[in-house]
């Protein structure tokens, strides 16, 4: 009876073996197949995208993939989404320039989830266990995947090594630690820290830090618009820690009119001893840099000691729409960006490092800088945070930005930003 169950269980996991197979070989053997993507023209240029659909139509004969690229490709797929025609098969859009929030509510995107059961592109078991599965806990709405996690990062506090060496400064861990070394930078006529006030970028530590206070159930509360969001104390916490770095001088002055170039130039000039980045920071300034200048990684110091040390994950994701003319193939495409070549040429030729187990093994095309921001993102004493609220709900996020800003001009006050922010959470819950 025992081989008889054998044998039994053998013969069904071979059947779920080739039912997870058989889209693939399904595609392998159909004649001729086209597929559209549509790709921003961004940090990654056209060239690795016309390697990828090169490669691609190479492992799959009879496929012909045509490349839509453009600076503004998310202003036509809003437009396609609306109007439910010439939708492309894959694409990948900024995360801020698309509504990914309200795509995925309306159900106009293709599930991951039949995908994710074959067989892995990289290494063993199935596709699904290659992804960092707190990645898919992030990414699932309503039990599916409509966002394929398409790259890691992390993103927060950068700094000068060699700078902080020749000072002879610690690198702070927490905030006591920041307001010490706040004191070192300033006694030496230089700013502790810069950012830019023209984008967004403060939010990579503020949210964090609003995580480390609260914990994820206070990102929730963001995330969901509910109520008493903004005046947790969580939040108001968070804001009185960026009251003590204004009133102790550490913000350079003129910050507040900083776009991220100039911002990121005070770091390299030395002007500034920490700036908020993302890991983008050292090929955007590339030709900036000193010759003996050497980019560190600070993380998120502005969470105190004892608290949960968290740090913003930076996640670009791929979507197939569901009313593409070839969602599967395109499902495919995004399946076929986690091959082992194709992983490769992603982080030797654009530092892009994929959200999977066993990620360090891509990380060593990496500039040392970003290996080891990934590093900290990925360390046992690191929660990673990846905050929706800015994406799913720009206007509210800008808002708040803006709120933070005036707070640092000291035009406004904790108690202000918490009844003007709770009255725009209010709107926008009433517009739902």
């Amino acid at each position: 009876m025992k081989k008889l169950l054998v044998v039994i269980l053998i013969l069904a996991l071979a059947s779920v073996a080739a039912a997870a197979g058989g889209r693939a070989e399904q595609m392998r053997e159909t004649d001729e197949q086209d597929m559209k993507i549509s790709v921003h023209l961004g940090a990654f240029g056209e060239d690795i995208w016309k390697q990828m659909i090169e490669l691609f139509e190479e492992r799959n004969p009879g496929v012909s993939v045509e490349l839509e690229i453009s600076p503004t490709n998310f202003e036509s797929l809003r437009l396609q989404y609306l109007s439910g025609r010439d939708l492309p098969d894959f694409h990948q859009a900024p995360t801020w320039s698309l509504d990914y929030q309200t795509l995925q509510e309306e159900g106009m995107l293709f599930s991951y989830e039949d995908i994710l059961q074959t067989p892995s592109p990289y290494g063993e078991g199935t596709f699904e266990e290659l992804l960092l599965p707190s990645t898919l806990e992030i990414m699932r709405h309503d039990g599916n995947l409509y966002l394929m996690p398409f790259s890691l990062g992390s993103n927060g506090l950068w700094y000068d090594e060699k700078l902080f060496r020749d000072k002879n400064w610690s690198v702070p861990t927490n905030f006591e630690e920041f307001l010490e070394f706040g004191e070192k930078a300033l006694a030496e006529g230089i700013a502790p820290f810069t950012y830019t006030g023209v984008h967004d970028y403060i939010g990579f530590i503020l949210y964090p830090t609003i995580a480390s206070i609260g914990g994820v159930e206070a990102i929730s509360k963001l995330n969901n618009l509910e109520e008493g969001a903004f005046t947790q104390n969580a939040v108001v916490e968070m804001l009185r820690r960026v009251e003590m770095i204004r009133d102790s001088g550490m913000i350079q002055h003129g910050a507040l009119g900083f776009d991220h170039i100039e911002s990121q130039t005070e770091l390299a000039l030395r002007r500034a001893a920490t700036v908020v980045s993302g890991d983008w920071i050292w090929v955007e300034m590339r030709d900036a840099w000193p010759d003996d200048f050497e980019l560190g990684f600070m993380g998120n110091p502005l969470s105190k000691a004892g608290e949960q040390r968290c740090s913003w994950m930076h996640l670009l994701r791929v979507s197939v729409p569901r009313d593409a003319s070839n969602p599967e193939l395109g499902a495919e495409f995004a399946k076929f960006m986690f091959d082992g070549d194709v992983m490769d040429i992603w982080a030797r030729e654009a530092g892009v490092v994929r959200p999977i187990v066993g990620a360090d093994a891509f990380t060593d095309y990496l500039f040392d800088a970003k290996r080891v921001a990934i590093n900290y993102l990925t360390a046992p004493d690191n929660l990673p945070v990846f905050v929706a609220f800015p994406y799913s709900h720009r206007e509210l996020h800008i808002e708040f930005m803006n709120h933070v800003d005036a707070l640092v001009e000291g035009v406004t006050t904790i108690d202000r930003i918490s009844r003007d922010m709770e009255a725009s959470l209010r709107r926008a819950r009433a517009e739902r």
